[in-house]
């Protein structure tokens, strides 16, 4: 497998670390893809501290984002461990943490799961050990077989025991209060920077807190919560609750979470004139710092901290992936044009497709047999499968390496979360279209299901955070008419081709009212059959699958036969 994704964000990490892993080496000598840093920053250019590979001996940080999950049953920041994944299970690729925790349910032998930003899955038996994952991948994800009762009262603060004398404060002390980024973890009380083990939180970060309001009586200006530079007025820095003043600080800085950016030190300030224009020191001349808007000093800062915005902290975090293979030189021409169906679940809310992830009809139905159609209401309230035609080439880059899709990346509120996306993919290869096979697992389809990413504009920004500066230095790979060049920003186009109730395929009316108020399930997975409808029967019956397929197929044929009735899928050749 190529480097684009070192295998996947887990086998980077493992390989790193010390487990066994073996790499692709390729020899080509052409060129190194170009490394920028502009889009690999988060919005408060946090610092790195954790040391990845750790084994963790003391709580872990505590998940409590998603979806109908209890809180303290899932952790951020570490994965299972020595070994990584259970002897006799491959790695798949899941929407969300909670599905990788239903394929855990699912398979014997399976006591915990470790699920990854770029979607991978790892299921581990009871001898893994939970491992401190680092900052790179500190959005990684690790839960048990199943949420239990208990576990959903574990508190989300660090025990407050006496650190090791031999190990150093963080910048603004020890307590996790003191740092944002632990704030908006859940890590409101004891120890964080070090914890009780000694070792620093990944959440421990080089940005100064928010200077608490000082008593009236202290200072000569209002510092309440009706001051204009209140952390309460900017809604980024009240939703890590902030308090006093931010914007700026009482020591005259604008913390990242500001409107507009933050900024290092005053611009008046008197130590600006000693430093040159072109210092490297300046806020301005490291890309990811000038693109978060930030002005002033910060490589390093007036307190001597160099920000994970700085150009020198942002080499050092990707010189710890390893040395990225030279890639071979670009084709003469780009990759062949494919036309085919993708499709997507959703519920009755519709949105402009800015950066998403899709799959084939496999795919889907395997998404829906497996983790929708036995719950009740179904989840995410999905009530829909619609279809789009998409058509699609490589680049002369991507073909060049011989490959007509990138891998598989992540996308979440239409941000790529795959950490250094774009240095691993949209740079070397432009705003190409990705693809990644699933395993079958025990639903019964007649095709290979596959999923698909299709970067939109601003691809390193959530949608409520692209701006027209952002989109016009990433255009994404969306064609802005309706021939697929080829070229790096105009990679596929997408048009809907209809969509299907869900109501439709059991025939139960309004499914997610009728199952609450009478119990009636359209799948129930132990019996593994519905209840007044038969289309979900036999999970594992490849006969009834290969009919589920054809019938999904048929429905849209006849409701929309301006489109044609079947479109081959490609292999994912990457």
């Amino acid at each position: 497998m190529s480097f684009i994704m070192r295998e996947s964000d887990s086998e980077s990490l493992l390989s790193s670390s010390g487990e066994e892993q073996t790499h692709d080496k390729k020899s080509q000598n052409w060129k190194r893809p170009a490394v920028g840093l502009g889009t690999a920053v988060l919005a408060l250019c946090l610092v790195a501290s954790l040391p990845a590979g750790k084994e963790v001996n003391t709580a872990p940080k505590d998940a409590t984002r998603f979806f109908n999950v209890p809180d303290g049953c899932f952790t951020l920041g570490l994965y299972y461990g020595k070994p990584h994944r259970q002897s006799d299970t491959e790695r798949t690729v899941e929407h969300s943490a909670e599905d990788c925790q239903i394929r855990c349910k699912g398979t014997a032998d399976c006591a915990h799961f470790t699920y990854w930003p770029d979607g991978g899955c790892l299921l581990t038996s009871n001898i893994s050990v939970l491992v401190e994952a680092g900052v790179r991948h500190s959005d990684v994800v690790a839960g048990p077989r199943e949420c239990k009762q208990a576990e959903a009262v574990v508190s989300s603060t660090v025990n407050e025991t006496a650190q090791p004398a031999s190990q150093a404060a963080g910048i603004n002390g020890s307590s996790c209060s003191a740092y944002p980024a632990c704030v908006l973890a859940g890590l409101k009380e004891g120890t964080c920077c070090p914890a009780a083990s000694g070792t620093s939180l990944a959440c421990c970060t080089g940005i100064p807190p928010a200077t608490p309001a000082a008593p009236p009586a202290a200072v000569a200006v209002d510092n309440g919560p009706e001051s204009p530079a209140s952390c309460k007025k900017a809604p980024q820095c009240a939703a890590l609750n902030l308090e006093g003043n931010c914007c700026p600080n009482d020591a005259g800085n604008s913390l990242g979470c500001c409107p507009g950016g933050g900024s290092a030190v005053k611009k008046e300030d008197p130590a600006l004139a000693n430093v040159a224009a072109d210092s490297i020191q300046r806020c301005e001349n490291n890309a990811a710092c000038k693109e978060n808007q930030l002005e002033g000093l910060c490589c390093p800062n007036p307190g001597g901290v160099n920000l994970g915005c700085c150009d020198s902290v942002m080499n050092q975090q990707l010189g710890a992936m390893g040395p990225l293979p030279d890639l071979k030189p670009p084709a003469a021409e780009p990759g062949p044009l494919m036309t085919f169906y993708m499709y997507r679940v959703d519920n009755d809310q519709k949105y402009e497709l800015n950066g998403v992830n899709m799959a084939n009809l496999d795919g889907d139905v395997w998404y829906l047999h497996n983790e929708v159609v036995a719950s009740c209401p179904k989840k995410f309230g999905i009530t829909r499968l619609t279809r789009f035609k998409v058509s699609l080439r490589a680049t002369k880059q991507l073909y060049g390496q011989g490959k007509k899709f990138d891998n598989f990346v992540a996308f979440d509120k239409a941000k790529c979360t795959v950490p250094f996306c774009s240095q691993m993919h949209w740079e070397p290869y432009g705003f190409v279209v990705g693809c990644s096979p699933n395993d079958k697992g025990r639903v019964a389809v007649p095709g290979q299901p596959a999923w698909y990413s299709l970067p939109g504009s601003c691809p390193s920004k959530f949608y409520f955070q692209k701006s027209e500066e952002c989109i016009k230095a990433e255009p994404g790979g969306r064609c802005k008419g309706t021939e697929v060049t080829g070229e790096k920003d105009c990679t596929y186009t997408i048009e809907e081709a209809g969509e299907i109730k869900l109501d439709e395929l059991s025939g139960i009316k309004d499914y997610n009212t009728v199952c609450v108020t009478t119990g009636q399930l359209e799948y129930d997975e132990t019996a593994d059959k519905g209840k007044g409808t038969s289309f979900w029967d036999g999970k594992a019956d490849a006969t009834k699958g290969a009919e589920r397929v054809k019938h999904i197929e048929s429905l849209f044929a006849e409701r929309f036969p301006q489109w044609p009735a079947h479109l081959d899928d490609p292999p994912c050749e990457n």
